[in-house]
């Protein structure tokens, strides 16, 4: 997002209201301008959407900008480390290490960091 000072508080108001404010994520490499996702924000975000099918976890991501999800599921007092590359309105699968057969059938809880690496960074607890 480029804002002069003029143009800052409009763009804030513009982003707390439902309509949002039009941000791109660029970069220059090799002499080459490339984007990355150009996208209308709005904040809040939408929260991000856990579902269970048999052993495996999906994270849904309704939101218009990708996410790096990490952190920790816990089921029936273990502590998994887990990742997902969430990819911008859609979903993907969560990578658990050291999940054991039987854990699966537990309620528990994902404890997740989601974050637009020097952009943006978000904490949330997600019941299962």
């Amino acid at each position: 997002m480029r804002l002069t000072p003029k143009e800052a508080l409009a763009t804030a108001l513009a982003l707390l209201s439902r309509e949002g404010a039009e941000v791109a994520l660029e970069g220059r490499t090799l002499s080459q301008d490339l984007t990355f996702f150009k996208a209308r924000l709005a904040f809040p975000l939408e929260p991000v959407r856990v579902r269970r099918a048999g052993v495996n976890l999906f994270l849904e991501n309704p939101n218009p900008i990708p996410f790096r999800a990490e952190g920790t599921l816990v089921l029936l007092g273990q502590r998994l480390l887990v990742r997902a590359d969430l990819p911008a309105k859609g979903e993907a699968r969560v990578q658990v290490v050291g999940l054991r057969p039987g854990l699966e059938r537990g309620r528990g809880r994902l404890e997740l960091r989601l974050e637009v690496p020097g952009f943006l960074s978000q904490t949330l607890v997600l019941d299962l």
